[in-house]
This record gives C-alpha cells, structure tokens and sequence, in this order.
C-alpha cells in the first residue's frame, strides 16, 4: 500500500487551492454587474470624427474609478469625437488590443479622424486630463 508523502500531499494541497482560487474568481466576475454591453470590436470604423478608445476590464478597480469621467466626456464631445469601451478580455478586442500595444488597463488612445494615433494615455487619467486632451484633439483637427 503507498502512502503519500508529505510533499505529495502538499502538492495536491497547492494544487487544490488554486482550482478554487479560479472557481471563486469565476464567480465573482460573473455575479458583478458587467459593462461589457459598451461595443467591443475587431476593427475601429472611421466615422469623419476623432476617436477616444477606453481599453478596460471588468475586474479593473482604475477603469471602473475612470467610467464617470469617460461618461461625462461622452456627453460633453459625443457630438465631436467617437467614443469607444473595449474590453480587454473579449476576444473581439484582441487584435485592436495588440494594434495599440495594449499590456495594461486602464489604457486610452486617442485617433484623428483619419484614423491615426495622436496620443496615448496609459494608465489612472483624471477627468481635467481627459478634458484637456480631447480639447487639444479637437482643436488639431
């Protein structure tokens, strides 16, 4: 009759504890009220105006802290510039997360109306930043 050793056993043990460490992850994410709704695409269409691009995550506390300054921005430039939320951890963002290098969220792009990378804001942006680029953005197109 074998008998596990305690390594063994506490390899089984670590084992164990991370399956549920995933499994109560898992729960977690999808008991919370997700903003994946907001668009999620493979490819930004041009649309003739400036586009802000939010890359975020639903487990991302920064993205989450940034969302009321992003939805005043909305409703403030909606009519100027193209406002677009993807989810990083879609599937249907990843070749655009790539595109733009995207390593970590909270992480904003910012795009001419032809497309073009004007800026990029990796990281916490406060709203009076937000502000300031998108003004600027505005003012070089």
């Amino acid at each position: 009759m074998h008998r596990t050793s305690l390594f063994e056993r506490f390899l089984i043990g670590v084992v164990l504890f991370g399956v549920g460490v995933i499994f109560v992850l898992t729960l977690s994410l999808l008991g919370k009220a997700s903003i994946a709704s907001r668009p999620n695409a493979a490819a930004i269409s041009l649309t003739g105006k400036p586009h802000l691009i939010m890359f975020y995550a639903d487990w991302c506390g920064w993205c989450q802290k940034m969302r009321p300054s992003l939805n005043l921005m909305k409703e403030k430039y909606g009519a100027s510039v193209t406002f677009w939320d993807l989810n990083i951890d879609s599937s249907n963002s990843a070749a655009l997360s790539r595109k733009y290098s995207v390593y970590f969220v909270p992480y904003v792009v910012l795009l001419d109306k032809e497309g073009e990378t004007m800026r990029v804001l990796p990281g916490y942006q406060t709203q009076k930043k937000l502000e300031d680029v998108l003004t600027t953005l505005l003012i070089a197109q």
